[in-house]
């Protein structure tokens, strides 16, 4: 792994278990369950993928080619194998 992930990944698992430690406390302190309401569940369930599906879908065109076509010289066909010789 390299080094410079580790930081971030020690952000990500610590603020995990802080909320995972924040609701064991409010169930804790709250303990008789909530009511289930079928709209709020279908919420939860499906706002998030969607809100994630218009993020990537807005950042869909800002892609620029050269990350779409790496290493290409603007010789459409070519490839890696050809029997063409290099210079």
């Amino acid at each position: 792994m390299a080094a410079a992930k580790l930081p971030s990944l020690l952000l990500g698992w610590s603020l995990a278990l802080l909320i995972s430690a924040l609701l064991v406390s409010a169930g804790q302190r709250w303990p008789e369950p909530l009511a289930v309401v079928s709209w709020q569940v279908w919420a939860l369930v499906l706002i998030p993928p969607l809100l994630m599906g218009l993020w990537i879908a807005s950042r869909w065109g800002s892609v620029p080619a050269t990350a779409l076509h790496p290493g290409g010289d603007g010789e459409e066909g070519q490839s890696c194998n050809s029997s063409h010789a290099q210079d």
